[in-house]
C-alpha cells in the first residue's frame, strides 16, 4: 500500500536519489578527510626519521673525530657547532659537545621541514697508567664509544 502510494507521488525518485547522493557525498569527504590527515601524518614521519639519522650522523662524525684525535677533545668540550643548512633551507643541523663527569655527550640535532629530532652519543673516559724507566707514572686518557642514549 505504502509503496503504490510512494510511486503515484512525482519527484519519489529525485528525493531519493538526492538522498542518496548526499550520503555519499559524505563518506565521500569523510575519507577524503581521513586520507589528507593520514598522508600528512606520513610525511611528519619520514621528515622525524629524516631528522634523526641527519643528527645521528653529525653526532657519530664528531665522536669518530674526537675517538681519532683525543688531544682536540679539551678545546671541544663545550662548544657548539652554528647551524648548518644543506638541501635547501628547510633542513639543518647542529653538534654539541659536552663533558659529564667522565662521560662525554655528543648532541646532534637536526630539523627537518620544521619537524625536528636529536641523537645522543656517550664517549666513556679510560684512564690509563704507564710506568716509565724511572718507575714514575703517567696517566693518560683514552675514550671509547659507550653507546647511543636516548635523553642524556
Amino acid at each position: 500500500m505504502l509503496s503504490s502510494y510512494l510511486k503515484k507521488q512525482k519527484g519519489y525518485a529525485l528525493v531519493v536519489i538526492l538522498m542518496m547522493f548526499l550520503i555519499l557525498a559524505v563518506l565521500s569527504a569523510t575519507l577524503l578527510s581521513l586520507w589528507y590527515f593520514d598522508s600528512v601524518m606520513a610525511q611528519k614521519k619520514i621528515c622525524k626519521l629524516q631528522a634523526y639519522y641527519i643528527a645521528r650522523s653529525a653526532a657519530d662524525v664528531m665522536g669518530t673525530h674526537l675517538l681519532k684525535n683525543n688531544d682536540d677533545i679539551p678545546e671541544i668540550i663545550g662548544l657548539k657547532s652554528d647551524e648548518n643548512t644543506f638541501f635547501g633551507e628547510d633542513t639543518n643541523f647542529t653538534v654539541s659537545v659536552s663533558k659529564q663527569g667522565s662521560k662525554i655527550l655528543i648532541q646532534g640535532r637536526a630539523a627537518v621541514e620544521g619537524v625536528t629530532d636529536t641523537a645522543n652519543l656517550i664517549l666513556r673516559e679510560n684512564i690509563n697508567y704507564i710506568t716509565k724507566p724511572d718507575e714514575s707514572l703517567e696517566v693518560y686518557y683514552t675514550y671509547t664509544r659507550e653507546g647511543w642514549v636516548k635523553e642524556p
